[in-house]
This record gives C-alpha cells, structure tokens and sequence, in this order.
C-alpha cells in the first residue's frame, strides 16, 4: 500500500511538472517529504512520517520592504502529516516573504489531529501554526523548490519539523 501511495505521489509530481510547463502560472504549490516528529512519544510510535501539502496564493502584498526584488504574499495551505492513526491537518492562512530564489513562510491556523492520548485515539481541532524557509529553483522551465518547515499545535505533541520538495503551478 506504501509503494502504491509513493508512486502514485511521484507520478502526480511528474504529471504536475509537465502541466506547469504547458500553462500559466496558477498560484498552486505542491509538496512532499519527510516529517521528524519532536515529541519523544510520537517518534516512538514512528522515527519519520510522510508529509503532504497544498498552498494557494490567494494575494500579492506590498509591504514596502525598500529591498529590490523583495515580493510578499498571502496564501491559503492544507498539509497531511502522519504515520497509521496518527494525523495532523494543518489549515493555516500564511505571509510568504520572498527575495531573488530564497522564501520564508510563517502561518496560523487550525489543526485537525488524531492524537493517542490516555490510552485511546482522539480527535481535537487545535491552534496550529508553522514557519519555514526554502529555496526556489528552476529545470527546464518547471519550479521546483525546496523547504523545510516546523509545524506546531497548542498541546499537542503532533509538532515537529519537515523537509519537502515541491512544485509550483
């Protein structure tokens, strides 16, 4: 069931990539990779889990930095990160700084978790959150870029950091 899921990942990648080489721009980033929980509970439960997002930019910002080739925006995200029963949503709504092929990313929102917690699976909507930094790059015309995000929760140990490859749409 794994392998299927990776390969159909890696061929929906493959498939974005020649979509985004074929039209405009559409505001979408896809991502994919691995997340290392921080809490010593759930690394127990698994060292690595899978991590997926989605990101719309929703509106250009101008913030009036002073900084040539400084752009600013905000976007919409929804993130999977998770290993079995255990799951965080992340919904956040995020300022996305950006200078030449370099970004950061700070976002609130809520999370929607499945968390073990006193001998028995629940699901809570807590308060989430995340910050990040990445690195745009382009290959025959398609954007890829790379990142790496900490995501977090109030009370919950569902936090913890992820590095993700990506495509932009």
């Amino acid at each position: 069931m794994r392998k299927f899921f990776a390969l159909s990942l890696l061929a929906g990648l493959v498939a974005a990539g020649a979509y985004a080489q074929t039209s405009k721009p559409v505001g979408l980033a896809l991502r994919a990779g691995a997340f290392f929980p921080s809490d010593k509970d759930a690394r127990d439960y698994k060292e690595v889990w899978l991590g997926l997002g989605a990101e719309y930019k929703l509106k250009d910002l101008n913030l009036g930095s002073g900084m040539a080739g400084y752009q600013g925006g905000l976007s919409v995200s929804l993130d999977y990160i998770g290993h079995k029963d255990a799951r965080a949503l992340p919904l956040l709504l995020n300022y996305t700084g950006r200078q030449d092929q370099f970004f950061y990313s700070a976002g609130v929102g809520a999370g929607f978790n499945r968390e073990f917690e006193r001998g028995k699976w629940r699901n809570e909507t807590k308060l989430a959150y995340q910050v990040g930094i990445g690195y745009d790059f382009v290959t025959g015309g398609t954007p890829f870029f790379i990142e790496g995000k900490y995501f977090g929760a109030s009370g919950s140990d569902l936090g913890g950091f992820g590095i993700y490859l990506g495509i932009r749409l």
